[in-house]
């Protein structure tokens, strides 16, 4: 029950611009998942691990976005030409 309550909140956070997803994410993981029952150091570890691992991919996607466009098909040739990855589209 828990984890369909998650995987459905995590659903919706494609929604919330870039950076604000790092603190969605660290208050669900925190609040919903009793991260607070630990101590001031659990704490300062779970920020600091899971913090820093969605600021990381936030900061991968901005980097993404900002050479190329939102658009689907500048995104695939991006990909192609910076990383030699073939990407294809998902319906």
């Amino acid at each position: 029950m828990k984890s369909c309550l998650l995987k459905k909140i995590m659903k919706f956070t494609n929604i919330i611009p870039l950076f604000t997803r790092l603190f969605v994410f660290v208050f669900i993981r925190f609040f919903l998942q009793g991260w607070f029952l630990e101590d001031k150091r659990g704490f300062v570890w779970n920020i600091l691990q899971f913090g820093w691992y969605r600021f990381l991919v936030n900061a991968k996607i901005y980097k993404v976005y900002k050479k190329s466009s939102r658009n689907s098909e500048a995104l695939i040739t991006y990909f192609k030409a910076e990383y030699g990855y073939a990407v294809t589209k998902f319906d």
